[in-house]
């Protein structure tokens, strides 16, 4: 197996980890514990677990249970001015770009209610606020900021101790739950992706113990909030891997597609999420198998039952939209998503249909021999980009609008990111491919893990390494995301003839460190049959 090392100029191979002096409580550091580090510990004590319970427990104390948690309680306490301010900047702005299409019912029926009375979540939407680079102050130095958010992550860390205790609880492991989620895309954002994660798996224990019961609709939103960020994840091709994809709101044998049409938004992205986590579930079976060897034929029937339920969902998403269609249309509702309800609806449809795609292209491709065998879905990359191209219309009419949604340097549960990618290393055809990496440029923005600068410059360089002419012959009219060749029009594009050999089979990227930079390792088979594994780093700029 031959392996490349590519390392551009002014990037370290290796991340350099953050000295900090440490203070000798046990069993962990302060300093470690303060700043989400993972305390390495010193002589024979210390260090050990990366549990919530673990790392942040204390002794235990009487519990209560409820069928139905209840975070929303009377006004505990007057807020200090600058907590004040980023509060209201979250309520404003935050929350909305946060909760993206689908995340209502979490970032606003669930948090904002829950400020007044849980000193944890309070104090981790302040610090999630103040890391927004939208909401910085003018003038204000980077210390400044840096050490406001960590006084509020810590606050917020020792509001969590005494329930951690307490997991036998329902209403204390919703607090945790919903701060861990806080705590995951403030991390993200901040750029320190294991850190995130270590909290996003914390999450996720504590669902797949059973913790939580799922009854009322804030109950339900948790556990939706954490399938959407868990399902972008398993789609970042990455060594992410959720050995159980049936702990979210359904399992495979338990999804039920209706007859007549979806009935929400949420509903249908609920249904789809479970789809492709079982996707990416076999993806990663399939991987761990033998190479070169043929999949057993259990493959093939999960292919065919996935392929199955793919198309009932499509079929479903046809009846909504005509029902929807036959609908008269609100009056006086915001340009793009700003607010819940019926306004957001097509939007979310396209999101959703665009997200339908890729799903069909990695079923249909799972038992792939060959990456040529992706110019056959041409038209499903097709349908992406055009989804795409809807909603980017949309969002630049909607962000001339004062006090109007700005996805810009902003973080949110879910969006157009993960298939834009995933056009941009499987399409087969330039100027799309040209178009996803256009359009992966155009608004700098987080969606969970995915971070549309560094996924652009993974685009880019794999284009170019599978296609040294793959930028030969672009127009001037590329450079507007609202024009998309129709799948007609196509047809009469140059057809390039792709050699085989120069194609990866797989790209993975795994985040390194802090300062958005990222590890890429491809693989593809030579035409001598050897694999060759090429490794390289980019950054978000």
């Amino acid at each position: 197996m031959k392996t490349w090392n590519m390392k551009p100029m002014g990037i370290s191979s290796h991340a350099r980890a953050r000295k900090v002096k440490c203070d000798e409580t046990k069993p962990v550091c302060n300093r470690c514990l303060s700043t989400g580090r993972t305390c390495e510990g010193y002589g024979a004590q210390g260090g050990g677990g990366n549990t919530y319970l673990d790392r942040y427990g204390r002794r235990s104390q009487p519990t209560t249970t409820s069928s139905e948690v209840q975070l929303s309680k009377p006004l505990a306490k007057s807020f200090p001015s600058d907590e004040l301010r980023y509060l209201e900047l979250y309520k404003q702005r935050v929350s909305w770009t946060s909760s993206g299409w689908f995340g209502y019912p979490f970032w606003h029926a669930t948090v904002i209610p829950a400020l007044a009375s849980e000193p944890a979540i309070l104090h981790a939407v302040v610090a999630l606020s103040a890391a927004h680079e939208c909401n910085f102050i003018p003038g204000q130095s980077i210390d400044t900021r840096e050490r406001f958010v960590l006084k509020q992550y810590s606050q917020a860390i020792t509001a969590l101790q005494p329930m951690l205790a307490r997991t036998s609880d329902t209403q204390d492991v919703a607090v945790v739950l919903v701060t861990c989620m806080l705590f995951t895309f403030l991390e993200y954002l901040r750029g320190r992706h294991e850190i995130a994660e270590t909290h996003l798996k914390n999450g996720i224990k504590l669902l797949g113990d059973g913790s939580v019961p799922r009854s009322s609709v804030m109950e339900q939103s948790i556990v939706r909030s954490f399938a959407a960020l868990v399902t972008q994840r398993t789609l970042f091709a990455s060594d992410f891997h959720l050995s159980n994809p049936d702990i979210f709101p359904h399992s495979l044998q338990t999804l039920h597609l209706p007859n007549s049409i979806f009935a929400s938004p949420e509903a249908a992205k609920d249904a789809l999420d479970t789809i492709l986590r079982r996707i990416t579930h076999t993806e990663h079976l399939l991987q761990s198998s033998q190479p070169h060897q043929q999949p057993p034929s259990c493959f093939e029937k999960t292919q065919s039952h996935l392929l199955t339920l793919l198309d009932s969902w499509h079929q479903t998403y046809h009846r909504t939209q005509a029902h929807l269609n036959s609908c008269p249309p609100e009056k006086d509702t915001p340009a793009f998503g700003s607010h819940p309800g019926d306004s957001r609806t097509p939007l979310s449809y396209t999101l959703l249909l665009m997200s339908h795609s890729a799903a069909q292209i990695r079923a249909h491709t799972l038992l792939a021999s060959s990456p040529l065998e992706y110019a056959a879905h041409t038209h499903l990359f097709h349908r992406i980009l055009a989804c795409a191209r809807t909603i980017h219309i949309a969002y630049s009419t909607a962000v001339q609008i004062p006090q109007n949604v700005n996805f810009e340097h902003s973080i949110c549960e879910s969006g157009v990111v993960a298939s834009l990618f995933y056009t941009g290393i499987k399409c087969r055809v330039r100027c799309l491919r040209r178009h996803a990496h256009a359009s992966l440029k155009a608004v700098p923005r987080m969606e969970g893990c995915w971070d549309s600068a560094v996924v652009a410059n993974v685009v880019e360089r794999v284009m170019g390494m599978e296609d040294p002419g793959v930028w030969e012959g672009s127009r001037e009219e590329e450079k507007d995301l609202g024009t998309l060749l129709e799948l007609e029009e196509l047809e009469d594009e140059e057809v390039v003839v792709m050699e085989e050999e120069r194609l990866f089979r797989s790209v993975r990227v795994e985040m390194r460190g802090e300062g958005g930079k990222a590890e890429v390792r491809c693989e593809r088979v030579g035409g001598d049959g050897e694999v060759e594994v090429v490794v390289f780093e980019v950054g978000n700029k």
